[in-house]
């Protein structure tokens, strides 16, 4: 484990070792101390007790998403456009409506 290569691993094995209690296995706090001598940042941040949501930063909170279909998202498109071309002819009417006004 000492001389693993992988990156994916090294974090998972940090992971493992964060988890361990100090002092608990001599084997994981040598391997603990080894990850951390080698000072790989993609590693390391596992180590670090600064992020507590480290564990949730790759997955998806089902909460937090939402979805639209692409039809829905076109039929918004297509009202905006129509309410934007609706407030043009509104202008464009009072602003007939005040030149008419303006020339009786």
């Amino acid at each position: 484990m000492l001389n693993e290569r992988v990156t994916v691993v090294k974090c998972l094995i940090a992971k493992l070792v964060k988890v361990v209690t100090t002092g608990y296995s001599k084997s994981t706090d040598k391997i603990g101390e080894h990850l951390k001598a080698q000072n790989n940042s993609e590693v390391n941040q596992f180590f670090s007790d600064d992020n507590a949501d480290i564990g949730k930063r790759r997955y998806l909170d089902p909460a937090a998403i939402t979805t639209k279909l692409k039809a829905e998202e076109e039929d918004e498109a297509s009202q905006d456009t129509k309410m934007k071309d609706g407030e043009v002819k509104e202008e464009i009417k009072t602003e007939e409506e005040k030149l008419s006004a303006g020339e009786e």
